[in-house]
This record gives C-alpha cells, sequence and structure tokens, in this order.
C-alpha cells in the first residue's frame, strides 16, 4: 500500500532533547499543527517521547491512553515544570480530561511500584495477559481480548516505545525489556482488532552512535510495526 510519507525534524530546535521547554513546544506544536492525529508518527529516539503529549493534547473527544514501555514515563521533572520523555504520561493525566484512561503494557513492575499508588485512571495489563510461548499457535497468537471491556468503550490512542522489545527486536538510549516481536504486533493486532485507533506514536530508536546493525534491528521493527496499520 502506498504512503504518504513526511519527515519533520524538529531536533535541531534549542530544549527538546529529553526535556521540552514552552518555547520549544510551542516551536515542536507549529511544525506538527497540519498532521492529523491519526497518522502513524516514528518519532526517532525515545528522548522524544513527550510529543505524545502533544498529540494527546490535540484530541477532541473522550479516549484511553495505551502505553507500550518499558517505563510508567510518569516520573517529575528534575526542574520545573517542564514536560520531559519521563514525564509526560503525568502531565496528560493532570492536563487532558479526556483522556479517561491508561493502560500500560510491558511496564516493570520495579517501576511501577516506585509510583504506587498509581492514579485510579491507570490500569496496568499483567503479563501473563500478553505472553505467549514461542511455540503457540499462530491462531493463539491473535488474543483474546486484551484490554478490559468495560461499559464505556473507548477509542484509543497507542504510544509505543520500543524499549519495551528485548535488544534482539529494538536497540535503545534506555534499559529495555524482554517483550518479542511476535508479542508485541499480536498486542497491536488485539488492539486493532477490537478498538477504534485515533492515533499511533512509535518511538525507541538509538540516538546516540547507533551502528548499522542498531539501526537494522530498528528498521526491522518499524516495518513490522507500520505494516498492521
Amino acid at each position: 500500500m502506498e504512503r504518504n510519507i513526511r519527515k519533520i525534524d524538529i531536533s535541531n530546535i534549542p530544549g527538546t532533547n529529553c526535556y521540552c521547554d514552552t518555547g520549544a513546544i510551542c516551536a515542536a506544536r507549529s511544525l506538527i499543527s497540519d498532521t492529523y492525529v491519526s497518522d502513524i508518527r516514528f518519532l526517532g529516539s525515545g528522548n522524544y517521547h513527550y510529543l505524545s503529549y502533544i498529540s494527546a493534547k490535540r484530541i477532541t473527544e473522550d479516549f484511553a491512553l495505551v502505553l507500550i514501555d518499558n517505563h510508567p514515563d510518569m516520573q517529575p521533572p528534575a526542574f520545573g515544570d517542564i514536560l520531559s520523555c519521563g514525564g509526560w504520561v503525568a502531565d496528560c493525566l493532570r492536563d487532558i480530561p479526556n483522556m479517561k484512561k491508561v493502560y500500560m503494557i510491558g511496564v516493570s513492575p520495579i517501576l511501577l511500584e516506585e509510583l504506587e499508588p498509581l492514579d485510579e485512571r491507570i490500569e496496568v495489563i499483567p503479563e501473563n495477559a500478553w505472553r505467549f510461548e514461542s511455540d503457540a499457535a499462530e491462531h493463539d497468537r491473535s488474543f483474546y481480548h486484551l484490554l478490559p471491556h468495560h461499559e464505556q468503550q473507548l477509542p484509543i490512542f497507542i504510544s509505543l516505545d520500543k524499549d519495551a522489545l528485548s535488544t534482539e527486536y529494538a536497540r535503545c538510549d534506555w534499559d529495555q525489556g524482554n517483550m518479542t516481536l511476535d508479542e508485541l504486533t499480536a498486542i497491536l493486532t488485539s488492539l486493532i482488532s477490537d478498538y477504534r485507533i485515533i492515533g499511533v506514536d512509535v518511538c525507541g530508536n538509538k540516538k546516540d552512535s547507533p551502528t548499522q546493525e542498531d539501526e537494522a534491528v530498528n528498521h526491522k521493527s518499524d516495518l513490522a510495526i507500520q505494516q498492521l496499520f
């Protein structure tokens, strides 16, 4: 299927690496203002994962965020009240009233423990709900219903950091989980089957001195993700 692909570079805007100050937010928002929230966006390094906050703020209906990540991205900023790649989900919960739920998949249990008690809008999908044996039959990988079915079936915005994957399937700048690419694509397939998807962000490429092998591994996973949407 032919796709319209557009590349937008914000890396040369001062104040955008990991943290995004007020001026940088305005500049980044301006650059993506004529893109559709419903597009699939590849954000590059996880250092720019906070761009999902800017996209989520543009959603005008009630929705749920599905975060697939090794990190909960709920840490307070190191200084001031500044948007960051490590705290943007907390900012969404604070600033976006129509974001009714956050489903976390693949997040490190150790990091989640540090945040307890969790906000009541956060629901953690346990590993045994998405993990399957590598030799499972293909039809078993299409899954049960991954997310709990609530009375109100909210559309979902998917924000994926490839650091949820093991190093066999992604090369990132941050510590990584142990999800396989088959498990990730099964998760996404389940979500696509059961829910109306209103946006997809993907990050997790290696920013610091990637090798050709690093780039090839990430590119292979990006293609597998892209082909689902």
